[in-house]
């Protein structure tokens, strides 16, 4: 008999359904792995048009992508994906 599946976790694979959410993980991740401190300066965070490039370049399998499609990931990460801080 297996236990039901938690609020956490039920929450969690809702949020991971989304490919373009996965995306934003790896590339977040991806940049974690290449910074050596566990701070990073203000200068080496990730900006939301620089993640919109990298999930671009992710969700269209190259490693050029136009500014258009650039541009529709930032409007999506910005009103979707990524929740707004106060």
């Amino acid at each position: 008999m297996s236990s039901p599946l938690s609020t956490e976790t039920t929450t969690a694979v809702d949020i991971l359904a989304e490919p373009r959410r996965r995306y934003v993980l790896a590339a977040v991740l991806e940049r974690s792995d290449a910074v050596p401190t566990a701070r990073s300066s203000a200068s080496e965070r990730l900006t939301v048009d620089a993640l919109a490039t990298e999930v671009a370049t992710m969700e269209h399998g190259r490693q050029i992508v136009s500014d258009e499609q650039c541009r529709q990931t930032a409007v999506a990460l910005r009103h979707v994906h990524i929740p707004a801080s106060d």
